[in-house]
Formats: C-alpha cells, structure tokens, sequence
C-alpha cells in the first residue's frame, strides 16, 4: 500500500473514532439527547462505531509492534460491529415511534 492510501486511512479512522466520542458531548450543547430514546439511539450509534475502530486506534497509538492479537480483543471488535446495525435498527424504530405520533418530537 502506498504512503498516501496508508495516510488517508489512517486520519478516516482516527476522523471516526474521535468524531463519535465528542458527538454526544457537542449535541448536549444544543439538544437534550439525553432526554429523548431517539437520542439516546443517536448516541449510542456514534459510539458503537468508535468502539468497532478500538483495535485500530490501539494500533496507531502503540504502533504494529505494541499490538498484540488477542482473543478478547477480537471478540469485542466483533461484537462492537454487531452493535452497530442493531443500534441503526433501533434507531428506525425510535423514528417510525416519533413519527407514528404525529411529528418531530425531538
């Protein structure tokens, strides 16, 4: 691989996984998401998805060398992937829930 395809994928994982760690503190700032299930599903998609690059940002931190394969870490990696489209799927339901009612009620 190239230096500057290693380089763009390195700042697209990084850009993901510290983009959803600070979403859910930058949407407090203008949305009580915490009040809300379709918030809290909002939340919880944006760090399931931090949580699934876990193993990478591991990598980049510590380098190749520091990283070793583990059978835990692979399983959380797994199951943090899962968490995803189960979080998505919560989060249609939260939007069909909202809108069933007659609105944005946000």
């Amino acid at each position: 691989m190239r230096t500057a395809e290693m380089v763009a994928g390195t700042v697209a994982i990084q850009a993901i996984f510290y983009s959803g760690l600070a979403a859910p503190a930058v949407m407090a700032l203008f949305w009580r998401w915490y009040r809300t299930r379709l918030g809290w599903s909002v939340a919880a998609k944006t760090i399931a998805l931090s949580l699934a690059l876990v193993p990478a940002m591991i990598k980049y931190w510590l380098g190749p060398a520091a990283f070793v394969r583990s059978d835990a870490v692979t399983w959380f990696t797994i199951t943090m992937l899962y968490v995803v489209p189960a979080v998505v799927w919560w989060r249609v339901y939260e939007i069909y829930r909202v809108q069933r009612r007659g609105g944005p009620h946000i």
